[in-house]
Parts: C-alpha cells; sequence; structure tokens
C-alpha cells in the first residue's frame, strides 16, 4: 500500500510539526463552551477542519437523541461533552492515548457531567468492559485515515491520530462494531476526508465485513501546502440510509426454529451461544417468530394462599350455604393443548401459542348436562362465549333434572364467571349462585363428594 500526496507531499508532517509544537495547555471556544487541549493531544486549532464534522454530528444528535453514545478516539473529549449536552442521555468515549485520556476527563470534570460522560484507555474496543456490549444506539469515530509506511510502534500518540498503518485499525473496527451497537437499530457514523484518503479503500473494508457504506452529509474543505483546511458554510443533507446487514438469512431462522421448537431444556442463552449472536438477538428473533415459553405442571397447580383458603371457604359453604336437603351444580372448565401432551411435567420449552380445546359441561349427582367443546387460543373463555355457549346448556340441565329441586350452582373463579352480564343473567333465570367471598379456590378434588 502506498502513502498518499498527502504524507509524502509534507503537509501532513507540517501539521505535526505544529502540533508538537504546542507544549503548554490551550483553550478552545467549541459552540460556546470553553475546552483545554493538552500537549500532544489531537487539536482543532491545527486540525480546524474537524470542527465541520464536530458541527454537522451535532445536528444529527440533536435530531436522534440517542440513549446510548459511543466515541471513538475522542481526543479532548469535545465532542463527547458536547454530545451529551446536546440530546445524548449516556456518552462513554475511548482514546488509545492515556494523556488524552486524561484531557477528555477534565473537560467532563469541568463541565459537570461525570454521571453521564464515561472515558476509557482502549484501542479501538480492546479494553471496552463486557457490559458496554449490545449497548449503544449510536457509535461514531474521525477516524485516522491516512496509511503511512510505519509500524504501530513506530508511532507517537500524536501520530496515531493522524496515520492508521494499512488502514488496520477500521479494519478491527468494522470487524468488531457489531458486538457494541444496539441489534437491529443501533448505527455507527465515521468522519474522514474524501480529498485525502480513498473512499474505495473504506468500501472495500466495509464489505469485506458485510457493511455498505452511506453518505449521510459532505463539507466541502479544500486543502493546499499554504493554508491547512478552509471551511465552507454549506447546509446539512440528511440522504436516505441504507440498513444494517441482518445476522439471520431465511435458511438461519429456519435452523432457529427448529432448535428452539417443542425441545425440552432449551433457552436463549444455549441457543446464543450455539448460533454466536448475543441473548438480545435471540429473544428478538423468538418474539418476532411467535415462539413463547412455557411451562408443564401437574394440576391442580396451587398457591400458598389458594392452599389456605380452600379448607376455610370449603368449610364456610358447608356450614353457611348448603344444606342437607341442597343439591350442588358444579361448571367443570377443561383446557387441553393440542400438542406437547409428550412433554414432562415442570420442564420449560419454547412453542407457538396453537389454539387449546375447551371443554366445559355442569354436573351433580343426577347426572350432566350437553357439554360445550371449541378452541381458544386464549388463556380463558370471555363472558360472551360463557353465557351463549355454556349456561344456555346449563339451563337446559336443570330444567331437566333439577325442576323442583333445591340445588346451588358453583363455578370456579374465572373472570369471565363473575363477569357483570354474567352476574345478571344468573340472576335473570333465578339460577342460585355460590358467593366469590366463600368459593374455595382451586379445589377439584371435591367434585367426586
Amino acid at each position: 500500500m502506498q502513502e498518499t500526496d498527502y504524507i509524502r507531499g509534507g503537509l501532513a508532517e507540517k501539521l505535526l510539526a505544529q502540533g508538537i509544537s504546542i507544549q503548554e495547555k490551550t483553550t478552545i471556544l467549541i459552540q460556546d463552551k470553553n475546552f483545554v487541549i493538552y500537549p500532544n493531544v489531537f487539536n482543532p486549532i491545527v486540525y480546524s477542519a474537524t470542527l465541520c464534522f464536530t458541527y454537522s454530528f451535532l445536528n444529527l444528535i440533536q435530531r436522534l437523541k440517542p440513549q446510548h453514545l459511543l466515541e471513538l478516539g475522542t481526543g479532548a473529549g469535545y465532542n463527547a461533552v458536547l454530545t451529551a449536552l446536546n440530546g445524548a442521555s449516556y456518552v462513554m468515549c475511548t482514546d488509545v492515548s492515556q494523556v488524552a485520556v486524561n484531557n477528555a476527563q477534565e473537560n467532563i470534570d469541568n463541565h459537570q457531567l461525570g454521571n453521564r460522560v464515561t472515558v476509557v484507555c482502549s484501542d479501538v474496543f480492546d479494553s471496552l468492559p463486557s457490559e458496554w456490549r449490545n449497548k449503544f444506539d449510536l457509535i461514531f469515530w474521525n477516524f485516522p485515515f491516512n496509511h503511512i509506511n510505519k509500524s504501530v510502534s513506530e508511532l507517537t500518540d500524536l501520530e496515531r491520530c493522524v496515520f492508521d498503518r494499512k488502514h488496520e485499525a477500521i479494519d478491527i473496527c468494522s470487524r468488531d462494531i457489531r458486538e457494541f451497537l444496539v441489534p437491529y437499530s443501533g448505527r455507527a457514523f465515521f468522519d474522514f476526508s474524501a480529498a485525502i484518503a480513498s473512499i474505495e479503500q473504506f468500501s472495500n473494508i466495509a464489505a469485506k465485513h458485510n457493511w455498505k457504506l452511506q453518505l449521510v452529509n459532505e463539507d466541502k474543505t479544500t486543502v493546499d501546502e499554504e493554508s491547512d483546511f478552509e471551511e465552507l458554510d454549506l447546509p446539512i443533507e440528511d440522504l436516505p440510509r441504507s440498513c444494517r446487514p441482518t445476522c439471520f438469512d431465511k435458511k438461519k431462522l429456519k435452523r432457529l426454529h427448529n432448535a428452539a421448537t417443542n425441545h425440552v431444556g432449551v433457552s436463549q442463552t444455549k441457543l446464543a451461544r450455539e448460533f454466536g449472536v448475543a441473548q438480545s438477538i435471540i429473544h428478538y428473533r423468538l418474539k418476532k417468530m411467535g415462539l413463547k415459553y412455557y411451562n408443564r405442571y401437574k394440576a391442580p397447580r396451587y398457591s400458598q394462599e389458594q392452599l389456605q383458603q380452600a379448607p376455610k371457604k370449603c368449610g364456610k359453604l358447608r356450614r353457611q350455604i348448603i344444606t342437607s336437603n341442597t343439591l350442588i351444580i358444579v361448571d367443570d372448565e377443561k383446557y387441553f393443548s393440542f400438542s406437547n401432551d409428550e412433554m414432562l411435567q415442570n420442564v420449560g420449552f419454547f412453542s407457538l401459542d396453537k389454539e387449546h380445546a375447551l371443554d366445559n359441561l355442569a354436573l351433580s349427582v343426577k347426572g350432566i348436562s350437553k357439554p360445550f367443546i371449541g378452541t381458544t387460543t386464549g388463556p380463558a373463555i370471555t363472558a360472551n362465549v360463557y353465557i351463549n355457549s355454556c349456561l344456555n346448556k346449563l339451563l337446559a340441565f336443570i330444567e331437566e333434572h333439577h325442576g323442583d329441586d333445591k340445588y346451588i350452582f358453583r363455578r370456579d373463579l374465572a373472570s369471565s364467571h363473575y363477569a357483570k352480564k354474567t352476574t345478571t343473567w344468573l340472576r335473570q333465570y333465578k339460577i342460585k349462585i355460590v358467593p366469590k367471598q366463600v368459593n374455595p379456590p382451586n379445589v377439584p378434588k371435591a367434585r367426586p363428594i
């Protein structure tokens, strides 16, 4: 790889010499905010064109207002501070130079943003904590876009802000950046000079890692030997963006569906390891496919409160409501799944929210009513279905078997059984019911009695 005219022509060395010559802290005003710049830290006084990126990017931040933002190569930290002041909720920033990290921390402290802006020393993503993975809505980097025929060990911290041998840093960034973006919605923005660097080279690097570069904004600058960068005040144009490449094609989605559906012991964490993606991506994909997590358990399933209430309310029902001449008519309602009946109890599995068969009938010592058998995808029937399909059969059963009897009708505590319209219907036909306050919960064992 050859060095560009910017390197060989001496302008890069000229600007570096200007930067190195500044051996005291300087102060610069950006967006009406004062920032301290340390010696040997990338200085916008020398590289003034970088402020074009800052102004453009702040407009973008004000529109997007990201929750979590990461800046790579923060330098003095002024971009990180300004993004926090212009709409970003939390900002993390990095730099390969410890001097730059110290500089950024001072600017963070000066603007009292220590609770919202964090800076760490890291070469691209090398030293980022694991909790930062899949965290950022937006990542941006004004990266070093010039190749130089020197190894990294030969470069000073200031030179590493400008030079990147064989574009190794941007290659690593393109390879690993997915791990730190929020799945499916995170975005990355990069700033470089098309007049100096080769956009074709960066497009090839992006394509190598399944990315496609999309121009979002372009500011015109000129470069010559007599001046550094001259800014032109051009309107910002936000062009259409392309989406981030998906982690799952159709073939992979089908494999995930088959691996997750109706298998005991499958978890999102295990699936994430198998497919080499984050757990949050698996969660999103399973939800989009309609797969839900279910547990099989032995019925009846009692809560501790139900265990305590059942014997007390059964006793109260027997002593206060029922006499020796009272016949009890019980409403019996069951739901049967069309699948997964072979699963062991007390195990978890993913499955679609399939239909269930509903079986409802009334029974007493004199017989049973005609059953209602239907389907439902929800946990229980509605009051309308209960009245029209179940209680009408109950009424026929009472007229046939209990016309002259003293009886009481006991339902379970399902919400549709005690809905206002249900209670009104029962009163209309003068069907005596067990009051809700003395109705024992979840006592199928009482049916044979």
